[in-house]
């Protein structure tokens, strides 16, 4: 667990009047005392271009197993994940289920309400609930997705398969829900969502 990890945990369980760099110099303290190794995920990237504000959002899922609040067994939790490119403000959908098409529509209208508005692109992954294949180059999309875009006039872009570059932004958010925000939590039986940004 990280000192973030824990600083969160405690804000959560305790509403502790303390800050954030004190709980990480107790932790460094820590880790010397009893030589606990820091986890060390060197990250290879390379700057992108900026884009405007309101212009793109990414989009991804994400799954992850939750211990229960007995510690008798764990649960799935399915997410969603959305960014804004300029602001990076992040925005999040989670469920007990896997995602329906519905249930995508009903997490990116919240997320556009949230925002104030759509974005005049949305980055997307080739998944099932948003594509059916792809004919030479055109995508076609599921029923339900395909109204959708329509009625809102969504600009959709589909990344090809296996090229999590196109969408490294929304990328980073699933790993830092699976690797950070999720782990040490335990599932409690949902409000069904939950909102991130920052």
């Amino acid at each position: 667990m990280s000192s973030a990890q824990g600083y969160d945990w405690l804000l959560e369980h305790y509403e502790p009047d303390v800050s954030e760099k004190s709980v990480s110099r107790y932790v460094k303290g820590l880790r010397e005392e009893y030589s606990i190794a820091k986890a060390s995920h060197p990250r290879d990237y390379e700057a992108t271009e900026e884009l405007p504000m309101g212009y793109q959002m990414q989009l991804d899922f994400g799954v992850k197993n939750m211990p229960l609040l007995d510690r008798k067994g764990y649960k799935k939790v399915y997410f969603v994940g959305m960014v804004l490119a300029h602001s990076r403000y992040k925005w999040g959908y989670f469920q007990d289920k896997p995602f329906t098409a519905q249930d995508l529509i009903n997490a990116m209208d919240g997320c556009f309400a949230f925002f104030g508005g759509t974005t005049k692109e949305i980055v997307v992954d080739q998944d099932s609930i948003i594509t059916v294949s792809e004919n030479y180059g055109d995508i076609i999309y599921t029923h339900e997705f395909d109204k959708y875009k329509e009625l809102h006039k969504l600009s959709i872009r589909v990344c090809r398969k296996a090229d999590p570059e196109s969408k490294g932004m929304v990328e980073s958010m699933v790993k830092y829900v699976k690797g950070n925000f999720l782990p040490h939590r335990h599932y409690m039986e949902p409000d069904v969502t939950y909102v991130l940004m920052s």
